[in-house]
């Protein structure tokens, strides 16, 4: 379950406590795909930030591995973070409009300690070529793409670290 308080718009009241997820349960399997569907609102993103940690949970667990992520120390959590990963909705707000592609797709690569600056540089590039944004692309910023241009940066930026979750 994940709660938000709401805090009251009159200082003598008390805050409210909204409930955004109502307690799901679920397990994805390696090599497994799971969609979850449902309205707007309906708490499908609130689900997917609490999943790779940037929600916490109310109640409940989430279990990575067999291991509890609220359970890591601050090391297990930059370790889970590394194998997690979020492709979200809206490509044009989830990039930042002053970094290039190839330093947006990099940055993904930033947390694993065994790579050079430019072995990351060099896998960006072939993501980004991979992805069909070859080249000059590399340069660009995220302003002077198309919308189906944007979204592939993003999932590029996603799988870059070859996560085990996204």
């Amino acid at each position: 379950c994940v709660d938000f308080t709401k805090k009251p718009l009159l200082f003598w009241r008390k805050s409210a406590i909204f409930r955004a997820v109502n307690c799901v349960d679920l397990s994805v399997r390696e090599g497994e795909t799971l969609a979850v569907v449902g309205e707007s609102g309906s708490g499908k993103t609130t689900l997917g930030r609490t999943l790779v940690r940037l929600v916490r949970e109310s109640s409940g667990s989430i279990r990575f591995n067999g291991e509890a992520i609220d359970r890591l120390s601050s090391s297990g959590l930059k370790r889970y973070r590394l194998q997690t990963q979020m492709v979200f909705q809206d490509p044009f707000s989830s990039l930042d409009p002053r970094m290039c592609l190839l330093d947006i797709v990099a940055e993904g690569l930033r947390g694993l300690p065994d790579l050079s600056t430019t072995e990351r540089r060099a896998r960006a590039l072939a993501m980004l070529a991979e992805a069909g944004l070859p080249g000059d692309y590399a340069e660009r910023l995220p302003h002077e793409l198309s919308c189906g241009q944007r979204q592939r940066v993003c999932i590029v930026g996603a799988i870059v670290a070859e996560p085990r979750f996204i």
